[in-house]
């Protein structure tokens, strides 16, 4: 794809090019005018806005583009000393760069000191120098795709005033950093996903999104079982949440004719050694009158209570009284 595409400009034709049409807009009436121009005397003249200076203009863009793109497209690219007029050996970067010519790529196999004397480190590595257009870069890559432990990057920049100079390397990327935050991130990828095992939710693998649906999953069934052991814990033991227990009794009496001394109600209180403990033997009796038909509202005493109770349980009597006729009657005791 060309770095620059062409356009071609082409002049707008009309009948009348000076022709004008205005509106006074107090009447709203128009009327039709040729304009010509006067513009007196011309003191310097300039370019028109045509076809054809605009067309020239696309012209010159164009050709300065394809120099601009043969000299990047056709860079000289040099993979030995010798051919840049250098021995083999002993050479510094700055003598590489000097005998570089403009707009060139060096690319060498720096397999040892001898050969380039200041790259970062010995061994086998490759070095790269750009220079384009008095712009430069110098890079040495020490195996960084290979399985070996030379792993490295550097790169460095030269300066050219008053006179060629090499700025120095700058470390990019070493074996050790690179093995150091793989480890140390697998490490603490393998502790997540360990303790999401320990918890009881096993990741399908060790992706972030896995582990963040595993512990998801642990604190949903944390929470489910530990609400029900709070409402369990309550259950058992309501008096180490500030719970009063007690036993509790409610019955519908029902009659079609009420007694006219009243009535007496037994009932049998279970755990009765554990209401007595709280309740210190308080009983309280509630009446409520559930459709009785009578005079006077039922009234409730207790008649007798503790009759033969044992460890755990014990009876109480309940003498319900009043002007009842008929219906229902719920007792609660608690």
């Amino acid at each position: 794809m060309p770095y620059f595409t062409q356009k071609t400009w082409t002049d707008r034709l009309v009948e009348f090019a000076g022709r004008r049409t205005l509106k006074n807009v107090a009447t709203n009436e128009t009327a039709t005018y040729d304009i010509t121009r006067a513009e007196g005397n011309v003191s310097r003249e300039g370019d028109a806005f045509s076809s054809a200076n605009m067309n020239g203009l696309e012209q010159r863009i164009a050709e300065a583009f394809a120099a601009v793109e043969a000299d990047v497209g056709s860079l000289p690219v040099f993979t030995s000393l010798n051919a840049l007029e250098l021995p083999e050996s002993g050479v510094s970067i700055v003598d590489i760069y000097s005998a570089m010519p403009m707009n060139s790529l060096v690319y060498l196999d720096a397999n040892n000191s001898n050969m380039v004397t200041d790259i970062p480190e010995e061994g086998s590595g490759f070095l790269e120098i750009l220079k384009i257009r008095s712009r430069n870069v110098a890079r040495y890559t020490r195996s960084i795709s290979s399985g070996s432990n030379d792993k490295g990057a550097w790169y460095g920049t030269f300066k050219w005033s008053p006179r060629v100079a090499f700025n120095g390397w700058v470390k990019i990327a070493t074996n050790t950093d690179i093995d150091t935050l793989k480890s140390t991130f697998q490490a603490g990828v393998d502790t997540l996903y360990n303790k999401c095992v320990s918890r009881g939710a096993t990741p399908s693998d060790k992706t972030p999104t896995a582990i963040s649906g595993a512990i998801d999953t642990i604190y949903t069934n944390r929470y489910t079982a530990g609400r029900s052991q709070g409402q369990q814990d309550v259950i058992n033991n309501p008096a180490a949440y500030g719970i009063p227990l007690r036993s509790g009794y409610q019955k519908l009496v029902s009659f079609t004719q009420w007694p006219s001394t009243g009535r007496t109600i037994t009932t049998t209180i279970t755990d009765y050694a554990r209401y007595r403990e709280i309740s210190q033997n308080n009983i309280v009796v509630g009446i409520r009158n559930c459709g009785g038909h009578g005079t006077n509202e039922p009234s409730v005493t207790i008649q007798a209570y503790c009759n033969g109770y044992d460890a755990n349980s014990g009876t109480v009597s309940i003498f319900i009284s009043g002007d009842i006729q008929s219906g229902n009657v719920v007792l609660s005791i608690i």
